[in-house]
Formats: C-alpha cells, structure tokens, sequence
C-alpha cells in the first residue's frame, strides 16, 4: 500500500501469498521461492516458503506440505523407494519409480501437483497387471497423512476440515492423454477418482496424524485404449486454503473436474474445437466504501497462438466455486472492458505481463453489499483459434495482482460539541450569539482536511444546510475548532452537524446537535400579596400572611422564557426554586410575610435556561406605628449617638416630612435636632445625629457634670392627603451621661 502526496492510495493485491513474514530478512519479509534445493542432509526443500515442505528419497512418503502444523498433508507411494530425483526449478521428476513410469512434483506456493507420467502403452499394461482390479481400475498405490481427518466430496475430492475452518483439498483427479495438437494442451480426458480408506490404518507407522491408503483409480478400459496417445498423465493436484482475497479457476469443453487448483487460466478456441474461459472472485472489501480512482489487472500470458494481437475481454459474473464446469457456469453480467495482447508465442513477443483495465468494473463494485464479487475473463471470438490464451493462476509461478487506486472518505464526525452550552430538562441552551464549535476530524487516508458546521432545520434533515463557519488545513485526528461568522438565530431551535472534505470528497454529514437559542433577559416576575404593595396599617396582624411568585411568559422571547426563581423576604438570605420553562405565565413559588410590626418587604428574580437575570421585583407593605432603631435603651454616652426611626411608607401622601426630638426624662416639651428624611416604596427613614455634648453645652440650666436621660423621638408628617398626620412615639430613655 501505497500514500501519494495527493492523498490517494495506491494498493496491490496479489492472487496469492507471494511474500511472508521471516524476521531473519532484512525488511522482515522474504519472497517466496519455491526453486527446490537439496539440503546438507540430503533432504529437499523449497529455497523459501512460509510453511516447511519437504520432498522423498529413498523413503515412500513423496511430500509432506504444511509439516509440524494443523494443516499438514503427506502424500507417499506405497511399497517404492523413490529414487533420487532430478530438481528443476520448483519441479521434482523421479525417474522409473515403474518401469517406463515417472513422477513429477511440482511445488507451488498454497500446494502442489503430482503427476504420473504413464510414458508408453506397455508402461499401461504393466500397471494394469499390477494394480489392476475387478472393478476394470488401474489403482496407484497411493497413501495419505494427515492430522486432519479426510472427507471425500460429493465432486470426487477429498477436503480437510479443521475445527474452524477448511484446511485445503485434493481436487478430483484428471486423467488425460497427448492426442492433441496444441502444445500444452491436453488430449482426450477422463476424470477419475480417489479411493480413500474409510478408516485410518493403525499399521502405517507415521510420526504426526494418521494415515490411510488413497489410491488412484483410473479406468483401464479408458487407460488402455489403442487410440490413446502416450504418454498419459495422472494428475492429484493438492492446494491448501491460503485465505487468499482472490479464486480463480478456468472451465473448457471437455473438462469434468475442478480446475481451481490448476496452475494457470485459459480462455479462447484451443485449436481443438474446445472452448475455455476463466472466472476470478474478488473479496468485495478491496472495492467497497472507496473511490475508485483506477484499477488494472496485471496477468502474466504465457502463451498465444500468435504475435498477432487478440482480444480478451471482461466481464461481470456470478461467483464461481469448485463445482463451476464447462456446463454449469455462472451467470454472465455487463461487459467491462476489452485488451488486446499477444505474449508467449517466441521470441518476438515473449511470454511476459498484460494489463486489463478495470476501472468501470471495480467502481461498479465500490458500492455493492456482496462480500464477494465476480468477473470472467473470454476470448473476443471464441471461434477463431488465434484468440486463444493462458495466463499464470493464483497456484502459477507469476500470480496475477490486482492494482487499486483509490480515495477513502473521511470519516464521518460525530456530533459537533458547543462551547457554553447549558442543559436544563435534557434541552440544549446556548447563551452566546456565536458560541464556538469542534470536532474531531480523522480521514483514513490521512489527507490534510477542512471542516465545515452547518445548521439544520429539522433533527432528519441533511439538506439545504446554512454554513455556520469552517477550518481549514487540518491534521486528521486534530481538532476543529472555528466561530460562527454571523450570528445564530436568536429565539431558535438548531441542528448543528459538521462534516469532513480531505481534498476531493465530502465525508457524511454527522449526528446533529440540538441546541436552543437563549439570549434575551426574561420578564420580571411578579408578586401579589394580601396586603397591598406600598400599604402600611397600624393594626399588627397575629399571622404571616401568603404571597405568590408569578414568572412571566413572553411568546416573543419563548427559548429565553424563565426556569429558575430565586427570592427573600425582608433582606434574608435568597431561596430558589426551579422549574420546567413555562410556556405562559405560571406561579413558582410562594413565601410567608409580616405577622409582625414594621416593614416587610419581598424580594423576586427570575433566570432563563442560559443564566440571564430578569431585574428584581420587591413588594412592600407594614404594620404598627413608627419604632425608633437606634438608639437602643442601653446606650450609654457623653458624644454623638446617631438615630434612625422607621415609619411607614409615603404611600399615596403628596410628601413625607419630619423631625428628630430630645427631651430631658420628665420634661414635658420637646426640643427639635435636624433629620433627613428619606421616603422609599416600602418605608419612610429618618436619620440624625443626637450630641450629648453640644445639648449640654448649649443648656446651662441642664445639670451638669451628673447622669442624666435624656428621650428621643422622631416625628413624621405625611402632608397633601387624608393621611397626614403627626406621629409621636417614646423610643427612650436613652442615657447619657
């Protein structure tokens, strides 16, 4: 895989494992090398493959795949000891094992290929008289280890499962002459069939697994033909499951038994009036979710009629399996795209790798729901014997790769998060005209980003969006973090999403945030009380008396509209109360006042969802006359005492006026001071200063230099109505000395 500085993602996948993990590489990943090599104990290997194989001599087991693992798979002629064997590349021949009869394995990456070359019809005879029994089969004397227990298919193969998963198979055998006049080609055909013993045998002493007799069933009637053409191969070919991303296969007339395992893939008029194609199935995950910028397969053609360039082309089909035959094809779709190539007739155009592009096809794909999907590959003319052609499989020596250019969508984000948000009944309040906005912003691709918030009208909605503002330049993984350049809808409910572009695609919008606009300041409450606002009565009730909090609605304001009071009652400490935001004027709260002389006052403010403050409402109202609050009686001085009496609020009088008095204890006449006089709402203050020192000082006749006490008292007079009126009251004695 492959990150362009444009952002785009170049990735190959070859049909088959071609590399594996060996930490003894420089990289820490070695090629596989299936070239055989004989070792300094005379055993023979591949140069380097991700599993140990290891081939016979002198003994009768010919390979064993996968040693020492679950999937270990033996394979041995019985009662021969093979000869040493002639190594060519990643071929094994053991020459004569029967007279006129040699044995080929081929090793492969995922498996390998035993051939029996039958080399002259006296060969066949020789075999049959040996192996020959009374069912008309020739049987080679084949066995089989392993450590999983064998299963023959209803096809003629036999299959090893593991506990979880298939661990490879044999495929049905194929028996075939050299009657044809197409080099490489097969000549006449049969299928035939494995003889695999029910039960293992306990005899068949083996160092891991147990083993079995297998034989190799071939007609003799068929094998023994005077038309047949030698030599004649007998071909068990074994491939484990490699879990590779890729299956392919060819079909041909003529051909009865699965050629998956088969090394390479035809499609084309072979000369011989036998037609072949070939089917690929391609994991979906290498197509899906993606933007298909190009695709190309690479093949490896090793052979053409000609250097005559010829047509192939490719198609959409069904998926094809082991079962697919010449006569039970899958379905064939849209026609994709054509090469025309021709590689591996001579010199002139030696064997060597095509590319077939297939753009359309894998873009078809990138949107499918199938975890596997399939193509087929034919010759343009099927008629016409130049077309013909073959290709290296996934089980050939140079694997077909897949090459795959594509963008990946950012990720989609999650819902945006909103700076200052308050959350009040599971609802959403933002207070700020353009509060801030972030996500986390990731691409897969890792492409520098640019993060857009947009606002929606509706929780479904991912339409019309209202860009709110962007960030740009964005590392993935990194936070978007941006101010909305305009204001947001004041008395609103929003959808707040965000969504990622990593330079040529939009990822989805995300989950929506629902906020609600708050920004205006609530109505004051009101306050109702029995006694009226601003009312001051002399006669002192023995009970508090009930007053109610109403918080007020405003349909203009709605989203601001209150969920929290709070009040006092006379200068106390303040109390609150929440509540569901109304949505028309509600009472929240009730308080207990007065019962006692003097003034009372309530105190109320409401607070909308965000913390906005409506301005305070205060109702007053008294009971009782005047009362003097400082001084107290006990006050002893021979300085200035400040005084400060109470009465009752101005009410609906034109004015408020009046007066500080002293007298001497016992005097019967009152001597003015100076006041102020201060008329609030709830009530009406005088303050004053009264200076022993001065009144002394300016009464000679006053005794002197001796206690004496003095009464204070103040005088309210509430003038222009029928409430004027003096008010006198003693507060006293105050004494000084």
């Amino acid at each position: 895989m492959l990150v362009g500085p444009d952002g785009l993602v170049t990735e190959e996948t070859a049909f088959a494992a071609v590399r594996f993990e060996d930490e003894t590489a420089e990289d820490g990943w070695r090629d596989i090398d299936t070239t055989l090599v004989a070792g300094a104990k005379g055993e023979i290997r591949p140069a380097a493959m991700p599993v140990d194989v290891r081939l016979g001599t002198g003994a009768e087991e010919l390979i064993i795949f996968d040693r020492g693992a679950a999937g270990e798979v033996g394979l041995g002629v019985d009662g021969i000891e093979l000869p040493e064997p002639v190594l060519d590349g990643s071929t094994a021949l053991y020459e004569e094992v029967f007279p006129g009869v040699d044995l080929s394995v081929e090793v492969r990456s995922a498996g390998f290929e035993a051939l029996w070359v039958v080399k002259t019809p006296e060969a066949a005879e020789a075999l049959v008289e040996q192996f020959g029994n009374e069912d008309g089969e020739m049987v080679l004397p084949t066995s089989l280890r392993s450590m999983q227990a064998p299963t023959e298919a209803k096809d003629g193969a036999v299959t090893f499962e593991g506990p979880t998963e298939e661990k490879g198979w044999f495929s049905t055998p194929t028996a075939w002459d050299s009657s044809s006049e197409v080099p490489d080609e097969r000549g006449a055909v049969t299928e035939i069939e494995f003889q695999l013993d029910a039960k293992a045998d306990a005899s068949r002493k083996v160092k891991r697994g147990k083993a079995r007799g297998m034989g190799i069933a071939t007609p003799v009637e068929w094998f023994t033909d005077p038309e047949r053409v030698f030599p004649v191969v007998i071909d068990p070919t074994y491939a484990s499951a490699s879990g590779g991303p890729v299956f392919d296969a060819f079909v041909q007339e003529g051909y009865t038994s699965d050629q998956s395992g088969a090394a390479e893939l035809k499609l084309g008029d072979n000369g011989s009036g036998q037609v072949a194609r070939s089917y690929l199935n391609f994991n979906a995950s290498l197509f899906k979710d993606r933007t298909i910028i190009s695709a190309e397969l690479s093949l490896y053609e090793s052979w053409s009629w000609s250097c005559t360039a010829k047509t192939f082309t490719s198609y959409d089909s069904g998926l094809a399996s082991t079962s697919t035959r010449w006569t039970s094809q899958p379905t064939i779709g849209t026609k994709r795209a054509s090469l025309s190539v021709a590689k591996g007739y001579n010199s002139s155009c030696p064997a060597g790798t095509v590319k077939l592009d297939m753009t359309a096809q894998a873009k078809a794909w990138s949107s499918t729901t199938e975890s596997k999907v399939g193509m087929m590959l034919r010759a343009s003319s099927e008629t016409d014997s130049l077309y013909w052609k073959r290709f290296h499989s996934s089980e050939g020596t140079n694997k077909p790769v897949l090459k795959v250019t594509y963008n990946r969508v950012p990720n989609t984000p999650v819902a945006p998060t909103v700076a200052g948000i308050m959350t009040v009944d599971s609802k959403k309040f933002v207070g700020a005209a353009r509060p801030s906005l972030s996500v986390v912003a990731k691409d897969p691709d890792a492409d520098v980003l640019k993060v857009q918030f947009a606002r929606f009208t509706s929780a479904t909605s991912t339409s019309s969006p209202t860009t709110v503002c962007e960030k740009t330049s964005l590392a993935s993984g990194g936070t978007a973090t941006c101010t909305p350049t305009a204001d947001l809808p004041a008395n609103s409910k929003l959808w707040l999403r965000a969504r990622v572009h990593d330079g040529r695609e939009w990822s989805a919008w995300g989950a929506a945030v629902e906020v609600t606009t708050s920004r205006a300041t609530p109505l004051a409450p009101t306050i109702s009380c029995p006694s009226a606002s601003g009312s001051w009565v002399i006669a002192v009730p023995t009970t508090k008396e009930t007053c109610t909090i109403t918080a007020r609605y405003d349909s203009a304001q709605a989203t601001s509209a209150p969920t929290q009071a709070q009040y006092r009652v006379n200068g106390g400490s303040w109390q609150t109360v929440s509540f569901t935001q109304i949505t028309a004027n509600k009472q929240v709260a009730t308080v207990q006042a007065g019962g006692a002389s003097g003034g009372h006052k309530v105190e109320a403010f409401v607070k909308s969802p965000t913390g906005k403050q409506s301005s305070t409402t205060a109702y007053s109202f008294g009971f009782g006359s005047p009362s003097l609050t400082t001084p107290n009686s006990t006050v002893i001085t021979h300085g200035v005492v400040n005084m400060r009496a109470v009465g009752a609020p101005k009410g609906s009088a034109a004015s408020v006026t009046g007066t500080m008095q002293w007298r001497l204890k016992g005097d019967t006449s009152w001597n003015d001071m100076p006041a102020t006089i201060s008329a609030g709402a709830t009530e009406t203050v005088a303050t004053g200063a009264f200076d022993s020192e001065a009144i002394l000082a300016a009464n000679p006749t006053l005794p002197q230099r001796t206690s004496v006490v003095f009464e204070i008292r103040a005088r309210f007079v509430y003038g222009g109505s029928s409430m004027s009126r003096v008010g006198r009251w003693r507060c006293g004695p105050a004494s000084c000395r």
